[in-house]
């Protein structure tokens, strides 16, 4: 099951194949900027029906979404407050936030709607050949760009925080800090 709106590094691990590890309470975490600050965080959090208990004794693939605190509501105000201001966000928030207003009833469908939506906000299926084709052909400048890039986005955040200050250009968060064989 994908993290809900995984951080950005959790997404380039998954890109990369490497491990990441996530404790079965940060599948149902993220964590976006504190309204629109470039150092606070906050953190959403999907309520599961039977709380705690059912999040460690429950397969993940059975957890179901409470309505407790209106959490839709909470989530999509979240997300605005912290974005609205930023250069991508009415261009890309509309899916997610429609997606986060009317949720489904399991949480592993809605990380994969979640996921979905940056898979196709960033293209990846189109996008990521290219990125590796770009980082074997000109590692140096990738490496660049990469060194950019992290400037400009925390790795720890939500991958929707890089979207939406990034828009198409948060495809180069992904560049691995160490580009070698392996990557090119």
């Amino acid at each position: 099951m994908e993290a809900y709106l995984g951080s950005l590094e959790w997404w380039k691990a998954a890109v990369w194949g490497e491990e990441f590890p996530l404790r079965r309470k940060e599948l149902v975490r993220c964590r976006v900027a504190a309204d629109g600050a470039d150092s606070g965080e906050t953190v959403l959090t999907l309520p599961i029906v039977g709380g705690a208990s059912a999040l460690k004794r429950e397969a993940p693939d059975t957890w179901r979404l409470s309505d407790h605190g209106n959490w839709p509501h909470v989530h999509c105000g979240a997300l605005e407050a912290a974005y609205s201001r930023t250069p991508y966000f009415r261009h890309y928030a509309d899916p997610l936030l429609e997606a986060l207003a009317n949720p489904p009833v399991l949480v592993g469908e809605l990380t994969a709607v979640c996921a979905r939506w940056v898979r196709d906000s960033l293209r990846m299926e189109e996008t990521l050949p290219q990125l590796k084709a770009f980082i074997t052909e000109k590692p140096e400048l990738a490496a660049r760009i990469r060194e950019d890039i992290g400037g400009k986005v925390r790795p720890q955040l939500s991958v929707a925080d890089a979207l939406f200050r990034l828009g198409p250009d948060a495809i180069f968060a992904f560049i691995p800090a160490f580009i070698n064989e392996e990557t090119r």
